[in-house]
C-alpha cells in the first residue's frame, strides 16, 4: 500500500526551496507539476501505486494526486512551521 503521507516527508526537502514565498494555491501546483512532471518512481514505488489504484479502483493518475496533495500539505505545514 501507498503510505502518502510517509512518502511526502521523504520528498518534501525536494520542493521546499522553490515554494519559499509562495501561496498555497501555487504550493500546490507546484506539488502536481512535481507529481505529474518529475516524480520517477523505482519500481517498488510503481507497483505499489498501482496496486492501489486497483484496489480502490481507480486510475492510476487519481493515485498520484492524493500524493501530490500528501505533498502540497507537508509543504505548507513546514511553511507554516518557520
Amino acid at each position: 500500500m501507498v503510505n502518502a503521507k510517509a512518502w511526502a516527508e521523504m520528498t518534501f526537502s525536494v520542493l521546499i526551496d522553490r515554494v519559499k514565498n509562495k501561496g498555497p494555491v501555487e504550493i500546490e501546483e507546484t506539488s502536481f507539476d512535481y507529481v505529474n512532471d518529475e516524480f520517477k518512481p523505482d519500481e517498488k514505488m510503481h507497483l505499489l501505486i498501482g496496486q492501489a489504484a486497483n484496489d480502490y479502483r481507480v486510475e492510476t493518475f487519481e493515485v498520484l494526486a492524493v500524493l501530490a496533495i500528501a505533498l502540497s500539505n507537508r509543504l505548507l505545514s513546514a511553511r507554516s512551521c518557520k
